[in-house]
């Protein structure tokens, strides 16, 4: 019904639109890929808006996904479980993402970023819980640095959250 190129992603059995980014959006998908990937290195990969499978009625893509080079392969999806880490960017899909949060969490993903590009804050979730909550969500702003799971290394926020 829908070609290789059409814009959805299905989420909780429903194909819902994903709407075309805007500049701000684009800018922070780019900056997270340029300093993750620098952060992490040739052992990670860091995987921009790609399918995750494994999850039952969605197929979610999401801004950013990390995981073990060793957990990638050219047959199939990584799925939630291989993940060391998913970031969302929500500027106009707020909502939709704080359910897709709620998805990665039942999948059991290890650590969730929401970017509020609106709020100009990094929501951090931890400890994915079966009903779809996290033992954990913390807030980060521009000044503060957020440790990368999975290498001893941190990231700064204001290497991508814009100034608000």
């Amino acid at each position: 019904l829908l070609g290789p190129d059409e814009p959805y992603e299905l989420i909780d059995g429903e194909l819902v639109y994903v709407s075309p980014q805007g500049p701000t959006h684009f800018r922070a998908i780019g900056d997270l890929t340029a300093h993750l990937s620098h952060a992490y290195g040739l052992n990670y990969r860091v995987m921009v808006q790609g399918p995750v499978s494994g999850i039952v009625d969605s197929i979610p893509e999401p801004d950013l996904t990390v995981v073990s080079e060793s957990d990638v392969s050219g047959e199939r999806h990584v799925t939630p479980l291989e993940t060391l880490l998913m970031i969302e960017v929500s500027d106009s899909s707020v909502r939709r993402d704080i359910r897709k949060g709620e998805i990665y969490a039942m999948a059991g993903a290890a650590e969730y970023w929401r970017v509020d590009l609106r709020e100009r804050v990094v929501y951090v979730h931890r400890g994915p819980l079966s009903d779809g909550t996290w033992a954990t969500v913390a807030t980060a702003r521009r000044g503060d640095e957020l440790p990368l799971p999975g290498i001893d290394a941190t990231l700064a926020v204001a290497t991508f959250l814009p100034p608000g």
